[in-house]
């Protein structure tokens, strides 16, 4: 039987075909050999793992001993942690500005979260720099009109309900470069109000934490 010749662009492809076929089969060979040698590796190292018994107490003898659970109530463990992350969260709410009018409504919106964490004449003061109307609804986009700026803390104290907080307001250019940094002082006095009528949510607030007095101040 006469053998029909192949022509000479079908016999390239042939043997890139087979050269192709040659390195995958390369690489399948050399990933497999990585991840046993990676495997014998991990489980010799497994076995020479210790735990020193001098860093586990002896009255812990079970997982559950490692967790506990502290009520969210004026008695909790980490009260004065919360107090800080939310006196924190006030400063940014104040003056961090994202140029979005939805995510302002719900921030600082007559019932946003920064109402929420404050007196009523608190919340009408920080309006009145943007409005005349102390709980317009249009207070959002008024402040959305503002340029974009963050919060950077610098130091946060406190002395009994008196809060000391210092931070500089940056101002972002387009390209992402500082163009200015103002720095600020502010002083804060915190109370804990049980059944908030105003609060819309206990998860929101679940300590009742209220701002009843704030004062801030351009540092020099």
């Amino acid at each position: 039987m006469k053998q029909i010749p192949l022509s000479i662009e079908y016999e390239k492809r042939i043997n890139r075909a087979r050269k192709l076929s040659w390195i995958c089969e390369a690489f399948a060979v050399l990933f497999l050999s990585i991840g046993f040698v990676l495997c014998v590796t991990l489980m010799r190292a497994a076995s020479q793992v210790q735990v020193l018994s001098q860093l586990i107490p002896k009255d812990m003898q079970a997982s559950e001993d490692f967790v506990f659970s502290d009520a969210i109530n004026q008695d909790m463990l980490f009260k004065l942690e919360l107090d800080e992350l939310l006196v924190r969260r006030f400063i940014i709410l104040r003056h961090e500005n994202f140029k979005d009018e939805a995510s302002a409504m719900l921030r600082v919106g007559p019932r946003g979260e920064l109402a929420s964490l404050t007196a009523p004449w608190i919340y009408r003061d920080f309006a009145k720099q943007y409005t005349k109307a102390a709980d317009a609804e249009d207070l959002p986009r008024i402040y959305t009109q503002q340029p974009r700026s963050t919060v950077e803390f610098k130091k946060v104290t406190r002395s009994q309900d008196v809060w000391q907080v210092e931070f500089d307001k940056v101002f972002p250019g387009n390209n992402g470069q500082i163009v200015r940094r103002v720095p600020y002082t502010a002083a804060l006095v915190v109370s804990h109000i049980d059944d908030w009528e105003r609060l819309t949510s206990e998860l929101a607030n679940p300590l009742g934490f209220i701002i009843g007095q704030y004062d801030e101040r351009i540092q020099k």
